[in-house]
């Protein structure tokens, strides 16, 4: 616990001393290169924001150096993200922004059932939820959403910031989703955007309990995960690492042959001319509930060793291996919204989460503080799926710390 401890201090003294850096510029119209005043500038998964001001520059300070997203905002403009590469002040940084076209197109509203079926599987899927009093989109209908019944995938995008206000943790999130899609055969979900934080006003009593429910959102995540797996460092750590190894079932014959057995057997049926037609599609029938796939866990722990390699980057680790890795937590129960990961009986009601990279060639950096350069490259089921109702800032400091 010492040692821990220790960790974090030596941790946050430095994070605080290299948090020297300003990067400050102005917004303005493309076309006519005029200010933007009060336009809203943003860090990219943060609570940091500002806005511009009568001459349409913005400010920020005491930033440390690394990689950072902007994300501008201005209505009747289209809104924009920039990355910027902070090594030094940078005090010239102008953003242009385009207004928005005018699209005389007919106005579709979206009330049709099909689109609100999707919308509530949506919530479920992203936010984590569909009960409003918990995590509610204010402006639904930014949303793109298309459901492909061939593949079980619901794909979803938005033309703005989603609106999002999550009373589960106290923030308000500004999300712009470039991508997202939930597949129901497999059960995964991903998505590809950039959020910013707003901490929601509240009394004494909500704010108590805000600072909790971070905190218990923070035990046990990913990026507690992360800020174990220091090379050279002992963590003392409630994770356990073993490899998923996936197998496809023999037992079960491919879906196009149980469909196809499954239509004629019902044909038959209800033509008549099939001997023992019920008893088959029962058979067949009861095939089709069999698992696609058969698990396994490797015997032995994964050692820090085996998926951190050394960065080129300074203050960064690389996280780099193949397959899946089945992530234990002997810290906190499964919640149940989020147990669609096959549980071994070693887990017995631990959270149990499992990730991969999507390309093995593309290490993920990461930093001390279990902060990642980018999460494109990570894919991940059961209590690390990043639902929208347990995600914190990354500039969220966990334990004491935190205010």
């Amino acid at each position: 616990m010492k040692i821990g401890i220790l960790n974090i201090i030596f941790l946050l003294m430095a994070f605080c001393a290299s948090a020297q850096l300003r990067l400050s510029g102005r917004v303005i119209d493309s076309a006519t290169l005029k200010p933007l005043p009060d336009a809203g500038v943003y860090i990219a998964n943060t609570t940091s924001g500002t806005k511009a001001n009568a001459e349409g520059i913005y400010r920020f300070s005491n930033l440390p150096p690394g990689d950072y997203t902007l994300m501008v905002r201005y209505v009747g403009y289209t809104t924009k993200r920039f990355d910027v590469s902070l090594t030094k002040d940078n005090e010239d940084f102008t953003v242009a922004l385009s207004a928005k076209s005018i699209d005389l197109k007919e106005v579709t509203v979206r009330l049709d059932a099909d689109w609100a079926k999707n919308l509530e599987m949506f919530k479920w899927a992203f936010l984590g939820t569909n009960n409003d009093k918990l995590c509610r989109i204010l402006n639904q209908e930014a949303l793109n959403l298309k459901f492909d019944k061939t593949t079980n995938i619901l794909h979803a995008s938005s033309d703005d910031f989603l609106d999002i206000e999550n009373y589960v943790l106290g923030y308000k999130l500004r999300f712009l989703v470039k991508e997202f899609l939930a597949n129901y055969d497999t059960h995964r979900m991903g998505y590809d955007g950039n959020v910013t934080f707003e901490q929601l006003k509240g009394d004494g009593t909500f704010e108590d309990q805000w600072k909790q429910n971070r905190a218990y959102a923070y035990d046990g995540s990913f990026r507690h995960f992360l800020t174990t797996l220091n090379p050279g460092e002992y963590v003392e750590s409630k994770f356990i690492i073993k490899r998923l190894i996936r197998t496809p079932n023999p037992a079960r014959p491919p879906d196009s042959v149980i469909s196809n057995k499954i239509k004629l057997l019902s044909e038959q049926i209800k033509s008549g001319t099939g001997n023992h037609a019920t008893d088959s599609l029962n058979k067949w029938t009861s095939l089709s509930a069999r698992p696609h796939l058969n698990y396994k866990l490797s015997n032995a722990p994964v050692s820090t060793a085996e998926i951190v390699k050394t960065s080129s980057q300074p203050g960064f680790n690389a996280l780099q291996f193949d397959g899946s890795l089945y992530i234990i937590y002997k810290g906190k129960p499964q919640e149940n919204n989020f147990d669609n990961l096959y549980r071994f009986n070693e887990a017995g009601t631990w959270q149990v989460s499992a990730f991969n990279l999507q390309d093995p060639q593309k290490p993920v950096l990461y930093d001390k503080r279990g902060i990642t350069l980018t999460r494109n490259n990570l894919y991940f089921e059961g209590g690390w799926d990043f639902r929208i109702m347990k995600l914190l800032p990354e500039d969220y400091i966990p334990g004491w710390f935190n205010n």
